[in-house]
């Protein structure tokens, strides 16, 4: 076997597609892939639920719809799309 590594944006399509166009070209097209390691992955930022203090922690802004599905995208979203791509691999 042989490993290559690719690097890619799990938060744009085009750079995922790009990926899988890459390592097709790198097999002459034959299909041959046999593990992904997909190492990306947000925390996302440092907010609380409601924005109060409490438990020791000191308060922090209150966590938005867009914050919580900017990591959804990342984290969920991402990996379904690198999967997609690279089944024909």
């Amino acid at each position: 076997g042989k490993l290559m590594l690719l690097s890619l944006d799990v938060k744009e399509p085009e750079s995922i597609a790009k990926a899988a166009e890459t390592l097709l070209e790198a097999q002459d097209g034959k299909p041959g892939l046999t593990h992904i390691i997909h190492n990306a992955g947000i925390y996302g930022p440092k907010v609380t639920l409601d924005g109060e203090a409490r438990y020791g922690r000191p308060a922090g802004p209150k966590v938005t719809k867009e914050d919580m599905m900017s990591v959804f995208e990342v984290n969920t979203v991402g990996p379904l799309l690198v999967v997609q791509n690279f089944l024909p691999c």
